[in-house]
């Protein structure tokens, strides 16, 4: 994977791999007062890490509609982590399509990304 960065006489084109390991981990980059943020509002550190493999994707379970984690999880065929903080998130990984799966088409769950599910916490 390609990272554009900016620099003052245009766009740099760095290999992934190479500011993974220049750049170390985001958490460690991240100023003092976000991480104090975060963690004063339980939000786990965690969720900010680099390795584009470990971001997980979003659900959130209709609180108007009924459906079972066992069954969206089966329809979806992987395993869904629940976010602590809200009983209706989960998580999965990235590489899942929600689009197909019957409980998304019914309107029971829906997608939703990182910036949302922190604003509803």
């Amino acid at each position: 994977m390609l990272l554009f960065s900016r620099r003052s006489r245009g766009v740099t084109i760095r290999n992934m791999e190479a500011a993974k390991t220049e750049d170390k981990s985001l958490i460690e980059n991240l100023p003092e007062s976000f991480r104090k943020y975060v963690e004063e509002n339980n939000v786990p550190l965690e969720f900010f890490q680099l390795d584009e493999d470990s971001i997980p994707r979003y659900i959130r379970v209709n609180p108007l509609n009924s459906a079972k984690v066992e069954d969206i999880s089966e329809d979806l065929g992987c395993e869904l982590t629940p976010v602590p903080w809200d009983e209706n998130l989960y998580g999965l990984p990235q590489s899942v399509k929600i689009n197909n799966c019957k409980q998304y088409q019914e309107g029971k769950i829906y997608g939703i990304d990182m910036s949302s599910v922190a604003t509803i916490a």
